[in-house]
């Protein structure tokens, strides 16, 4: 099961649900976002938002943490095989990520 992290600012969970679902698939819908993404298909649609979850949700072997400021998901992180992460463009150059990198390293 993938461990809740907390930061100051951040709770970093397990993907879950229909509302993960749907805010993956509004925040890949942004092509600024998605373009910085290797294997991203587009357009973004909910249903691969879908399968993202599901395929990912509570992974030991390869955790996703959903990124999530209090009002939901903002963003995702994994740490195997690599570093990999994404982050909402409205919440870019807030500090987020780096904080949420910190907390999955540590």
């Amino acid at each position: 099961m993938t461990p809740v992290l907390h930061t100051a600012r951040l709770t970093l969970r397990p993907l879950a649900g229909a509302e993960d679902i749907d805010a993956i698939a509004h925040w890949l819908s942004d092509a600024e976002v998605a373009r910085w993404l290797s294997s991203v298909p587009w357009p973004y649609t909910r249903g691969d938002a879908r399968w993202f979850v599901e395929e990912f949700a509570n992974q030991t072997d390869d955790p996703h943490w959903a990124i999530d400021a209090g009002a939901g998901l903002i963003g995702v992180i994994s740490i195997k095989p690599d570093l990999g992460y994404w982050l909402a463009r409205p919440f870019h150059g807030r500090g987020y990520m780096s904080e949420a990198v910190s907390a999955v390293l540590h």
